[in-house]
């Protein structure tokens, strides 16, 4: 019976450490939700990615759409994580994936990036950390850039120095929202 307590014991506080630093802001300003995997062929449909580009997974959580995406292209691929335990299970698929020479695994504060050489974005991220995000995207090059791509969050109200192309909802195949802006900086 003792036993028994112990090792529930040792589960619970397991899970509790485990939840924290999947869950904590202290390590990261949103949580860690997966993306869909369901929805991943509707992501590389729309980013429409080419040999020579440079996509950015802005808050890359455990890389699902990354490594997937790097299956299928020579582009270079950065994911950029803040988490650690997130970070380790980057750099664990990454030694195992067949492509790795394209992927590139960023451990720091996206917020703390040069991303100005980004071709395409792709970004599952909190709302209300996007207007922050869309302020670093006017620092980009406006000749690189070509598109962003959110999952299930919209952009909000685009800043005066944005412009989109267009920008519309995806949602015929997969579970969530892909909100898409082809950038034109002023």
């Amino acid at each position: 019976m003792i036993t028994l307590y112990f090792t529930l014991s040792a589960a619970f506080i397991l899970i509790g450490f485990v939840l924290y630093f999947f869950l904590s802001k202290s390590f990261s300003p949103i949580p860690y939700f997966p993306t869909n995997v369901i929805d991943i062929p509707v992501i590389e449909k729309e980013l429409e990615i080419k040999d020579g580009d440079i996509v950015y997974d802005l808050g890359a959580g455990t890389g699902e759409v990354i490594f997937k995406l790097a299956e299928k292209s020579n582009a270079q691929f950065y994911a950029v994580e803040i988490n650690p335990v997130l970070i380790t299970i980057l750099w664990i698929k990454w030694l195992i994936h067949s492509n790795r020479k394209n992927i590139h695994i960023v451990g720091k504060s996206l917020f703390d990036l040069d991303f100005s050489n980004a071709t395409k974005i792709y970004l599952f991220t909190g709302p209300y950390v996007m207007n922050r995000i869309l302020q670093l995207v006017a620092k980009v090059k406006p000749e690189n850039l070509q598109k962003i791509i959110s999952y299930r969050y919209d952009f909000g109200e685009l800043p005066n120095y944005l412009e989109s192309k267009y920008y519309r909802t995806v949602s015929d195949t997969g579970k969530q929202n892909l909100y898409m802006l082809n950038v034109r900086i002023r």
